[in-house]
């Protein structure tokens, strides 16, 4: 259309064109249950009056130069095949986003590995982007296909929230840099000739233009050395953070031997130092599991070097830059994160150690009770010791179970979460 805020681009089947808004009845038709369950802003049911909105909306993002919202089209009798859009990142604007979906009955004729190359180049080349990122679910073995077909590298995975759907879902994040980083064919040497060969329909040129470069760059001498020296550094400061782990241990460790010296040095000493212990340990914890999140960042980098770099020269297969690791790596130093929440970081440091330890305290304290002054009777004298002032007996050993319960508790919840991200996963490309 002459209004379009963009010319069509073609490939070799398809046509693809600013939607507009006698697409609203096709795009609401196409929107099943199916097609939905793996796209992020697309409920089900989708109504022609919520397709005509999100065409208006989408063609207003075009005209501002945030967005390529394109229908794709098959080329020769122009019937509406699906969508797909380049967006830019609000808080980024050199950064895109990909998506994309196409109708049930287009599905396995290979028509996004035909028109994502042609899309992502667009996005660079029309919107000046530098990075273009997508997403997409673990259970979505087509779409993570087609993003590694593209040219796309892995580089993370994680919970997104899903709008369609109102609950969070685990995806694995890949993204493209724009074709100045790519291998460009000898016969298509710029972005600009690369849509050339795009508009023409040359859609083979097209996908060797945004081909990910495979081992065009090898370390050299230097560069090797270089990054000997940053793994030295990285298992420095990772070995120096281990001992800071073992400190916070020891400190829980001691402050437990000097509560149950204290308690049980004489029968008629209080149990109380031992509650207080616990409380103190708790403290401890907290502590080394925050410097636990530190450690665990130099502690992946190593590793993520021991794995990538190292291992292979070892096996004399050479060292691969295709699986994108150097860039994962350059990303974490760039943009540096902890790669372990809080509360998983307790969790571990918890089942590592911390469990053990108010084991052992809460055991003391109820064979203090037990035994001393003199061994117990009944049930009704082991509550009767277990009262420290004001506060009953019943109320303690309510108090006791509850605590020892709820850290137990916590345990096991921490280790489903750790085995929901890192247990039984086909691709494995997020640090820590």
């Amino acid at each position: 259309m002459a209004n379009d805020p963009f010319q069509p681009l073609e490939t070799t089947r398809l046509r693809l064109r600013c939607v507009a808004a006698e697409d609203a009845a096709a795009t609401a038709m196409m929107m099943t249950l199916e097609i939905s369950r793996w796209v992020a802003n697309w409920p089900v049911p989708f109504t022609y009056e919520m397709a005509a909105k999100r065409i208006e909306s989408a063609r207003d993002r075009a005209c501002k130069g945030d967005a390529l919202p394109f229908a794709v089209t098959d080329k020769t009798i122009g019937e509406l095949i699906g969508w797909v859009m380049i967006s830019r990142n609000h808080d980024d604007r050199r950064r895109g986003s990909f998506g994309y979906w196409l109708g049930e009955k287009h599905h396995g004729n290979g028509y996004m590995r035909e028109l994502a190359p042609v899309a992502l180049s667009a996005g660079f080349d029309l919107l000046d982007l530098h990075v273009i990122d997508a997403a997409a679910q673990l259970e979505n073995i087509a779409s993570l296909a087609v993003l590694r077909a593209c040219g796309m590298t892995p580089v993370g995975e994680g919970a997104i929230y899903v709008p369609a759907r109102q609950r969070e879902e685990f995806c694995h994040f890949y993204d493209i840099w724009r074709p100045s980083k790519l291998k460009i064919s000898p016969r298509c040497q710029s972005p600009a000739m690369l849509l050339i060969h795009v508009i023409r329909g040359d859609a083979a040129m097209a996908m060797e233009a945004t081909r990910p470069a495979s081992l065009e760059h090898e370390f050299s001498v230097a560069e090797i050395g270089a990054l000997a020296h940053l793994y030295r550094g990285e298992v420095y400061r990772s070995t120096i953070w281990r001992t800071r782990l073992d400190n916070t241990t020891n400190w829980a460790v001691v402050t437990t031997g000097i509560a149950l010296s204290v308690t049980f040095s004489n029968k008629d000493a209080s149990p109380l130092p031992l509650v207080f212990a616990g409380i103190l340990s708790i403290v401890f914890l907290v502590f080394e599991a925050r410097r636990y999140r530190y450690f665990n960042v130099w502690r992946a980098r190593a590793r993520w070097m021991e794995t990538h770099f190292y291992a292979p020269m070892l096996r004399g297969e050479g060292v691969s830059l295709d699986d994108g690791w150097p860039q994962i790596l350059a990303r974490d130093y760039c943009e540096p994160r902890h790669h372990i929440s809080l509360a998983r970081a307790v969790g571990r440091r918890l089942r590592r150690n911390y469990i053990w330890i108010l084991g052992i305290q809460a055991l003391a304290y109820y064979g203090k009770i037990a035994v001393h002054p003199t061994p117990i009777a009944n049930l009704g004298e082991l509550i009767q010791r277990a009262s420290v002032g004001p506060i009953p007996g019943e109320l303690m050993l309510l108090g006791s179970i509850l605590f020892n319960g709820a850290w137990i508790t916590f345990a096991i919840v921490t280790l489903y979460l750790d085995r929901a991200k890192h247990g039984g996963k086909p691709i494995r490309v997020a640090m820590g």
